[in-house]
């Protein structure tokens, strides 16, 4: 996801009031926002480092 689609996306969120969090924690392109059951989801406009988990 670039910049353009990061910012639309902050868009949506705040057209439909969905409460979020970010970008913070030194991550520029993060945001968090609650699940229907409450939990945590980062949404991240960056690659992850690549992880192994086999």
């Amino acid at each position: 996801m670039g910049p353009k689609e990061f910012e639309a996306l902050r868009g949506r969120l705040d057209e439909r009031e969905i409460p979020y969090r970010g970008p913070d924690l030194g991550v520029r392109n993060s945001v968090y926002v609650r699940d229907p059951d409450g939990l945590q989801v980062e949404l991240l406009s960056a690659a992850l480092l690549d992880m192994d988990f086999d």
